[in-house]
């Protein structure tokens, strides 16, 4: 049995609230005067691929607080709309059991949240056993990984055995509870690139906090910051390291596979290292192109030829 490592979460009241005037300050400075309030929308790929623009370009430290600040913005509103469903069952759980019910099952997923997990954990244990472990569940290991908790509940660390019948998880855009820490306040534009040290968070429903005391000696406070690839049209930049290993096993099961439903994802012609990706497989592999979709989308225009 492995032991998480405690560690002290700083509260951040209002910080939200504070990360949001910010940023909306920010687009004002840059003539976006009503960003939150717009007609129509202001798209945030677009947005938010220009302050990557302005970041990668010049690196001052106004350009790397906008940056930082929209993806901490983006990170915090998307744990806080989707905590709320972690220990609920719902439709992902059902075409888990389902599809684990005639063969073996892997997950590929471009979503940041913790929703699968949650569907894994609450399967049940005796008609699917083994099908969930969390210490084997993201089908790779990282270079250097730390199990992190803040004493909340957890998910198992041990695992139940039947490793054949695990339900591996590629998450092809990182994850919220894969965390880098950084000792200044943001990150340095280049440093969610390459090789880190990855901290993996153990705890069911994750904290909105975003500095850790560890409690250790040296430095007691650092800044934690999720592996994740954010919602800008140019992404390939950030698929090295750790989530290029991702990447490279998630095709390897793609090319295996002999059945592959498609759920929720129609392929936005901007997302386009994903299309090249799913093209390529398709070329490789005919199961890439007979599948099951969610009823909404028609695979003739939503699919845009990746897999037909």
């Amino acid at each position: 049995m492995r032991a998480s490592r405690r560690i002290g979460l700083e509260p951040q009241r209002s910080e939200r609230r504070r990360l949001l005037d910010r940023v909306v300050a920010r687009a004002s400075a840059l003539g976006q005067r009503d960003l939150c309030g717009s007609s129509p929308p202001v798209s945030l790929e677009e947005y938010l691929g220009r302050l990557y623009f302005d970041m990668s370009t010049a690196a001052n430290e106004a350009n790397i607080a906008s940056y930082y600040d929209l993806i901490r913005l983006y990170s915090s509103e998307l744990l806080n709309t989707t905590n709320w469903m972690i220990g609920r069952t719902g439709a992902i759980r059902r075409l888990i059991d389902r599809e684990l019910r005639s063969a073996s099952l892997s997950v590929v997923t471009f979503n940041h949240d913790l929703l699968i997990e949650n569907a894994l954990a609450t399967l049940s244990e005796s008609r699917h056993p083994g099908a969930w472990c969390f210490r084997h569940s993201y089908g790779i290991n990282f270079t250097v990984a730390e199990l992190l908790s803040d004493g909340s509940a957890e998910y198992e660390w041990d695992c139940p055995g039947n490793r054949h019948r695990h339900v591996a998880i590629y998450k092809l855009h990182g994850s919220c509870n894969w965390v880098y820490r950084t000792r200044n306040v943001y990150p340095s534009p280049q440093v969610a690139r390459g090789d880190r040290t990855i901290w993996l968070w153990s705890n069911i429903r994750l904290s909105e906090a975003h500095r850790m005391g560890t409690g250790t000696g040296g430095r007691s406070s650092w800044y934690m910051w999720p592996l994740i690839i954010p919602p800008v049209y140019e992404k390939h930049s950030y698929i090295t390291g750790e989530l290029r290993r991702v990447w490279d096993s998630a095709g390897d099961v793609l090319r295996r596979a002999t059945r592959v439903v498609f759920w929720g994802y129609s392929f936005p012609r901007a997302d386009l290292h994903a299309r090249y990706f799913f093209t390529a497989l398709a070329h490789d592999n005919p199961a890439l192109r007979a599948f099951s979709s969610t009823p909404t989308l028609d695979p003739k225009t939503s699919f845009g030829g990746v897999a037909t």
